[in-house]
């Protein structure tokens, strides 16, 4: 009877295929790690988006509350601002008052918006841009004991415990039917700024401009709109 003997080999990692193991199982984890923060840096960024273009509807919508609220005021011939209401009351276009801070909490008083000092010189996106450096008089805030449903965003000059990372400033132009250098006779051709004091004034231009702050980086979105009298 033969007998056959096997020799196994038994043969384990060398330190260098244990070091190649190592390296290939690391560059793995690394990729998804890199791609799952892409992600989410992506997502936030989205997030940050869609945010501030919803920031800068409300202030369109919440300007023309205030133009629609003064049309009822004139039904009703209550005064604003201590005088007959017009339908653009409390919405100055002069250099000095063009630019508003609106937000919920204005309402509550007679003078719905806030306004920008000194017009904050500049474009809007500038005045933006130097909005971390005044106090944050534009960041927007929230309380954050409120439900989610029911938060909403707010301006506040004193309070800064819940300050986002989001910034709003709305600017304010006339748009006028030109009296063709005072003589009476209108052209029916709109012009954005009321150059002659007798051109009439027929609606607003709006310009609702949110900023923020997104990985180092600063981004804007704005919304154009214009309102009108047509009640006129």
């Amino acid at each position: 009877m033969n007998h056959r003997s096997h020799k196994k080999n038994q043969s384990g990692f060398t330190l260098i295929e244990l070091l190649i193991a190592i390296a290939v199982f690391s560059i793995g984890i690394m990729a998804a790690f890199t791609l799952a923060l892409g992600n989410w840096r992506v997502d936030k960024q989205n997030y940050d988006r869609v945010m501030a273009g919803n920031l800068a509807r409300e202030g369109i919508e919440l300007v023309r509350y205030v133009r629609d609220s003064n049309w009822l005021k004139m039904d009703n011939n209550e005064e604003c601002e201590g005088v007959v209401c017009h339908w653009d009351s409390y919405m100055d276009t002069e250099p000095d008052d063009r630019r508003l801070l609106v937000d919920y909490e204005s309402f509550s008083s007679l003078a719905p918006f806030k306004f920008v000092s000194s017009g904050c010189g500049g474009t809007i996106e500038d005045c933006i841009d130097h909005c971390d450096d005044s106090d944050s008089w534009c960041v927007l805030q929230y309380d954050h004991t409120a439900g989610f449903e029911s938060r909403f965003f707010y301006h506040d000059l004193v309070n800064s415990d819940y300050l986002t990372n989001f910034k709003r400033v709305i600017d304010l132009e006339a748009i006028c039917y030109d009296n063709n250098g005072g003589t009476g006779e209108y052209i029916e051709t709109e012009k954005i700024d009321c150059i002659d004091v007798a051109d009439e004034k027929i609606g607003l231009k709006m310009t609702s401009v949110v900023g923020w702050y997104s990985f180092g980086e600063e981004y804007n979105v704005s919304a154009i709109e214009y309102l009108y009298n047509w009640r006129r």
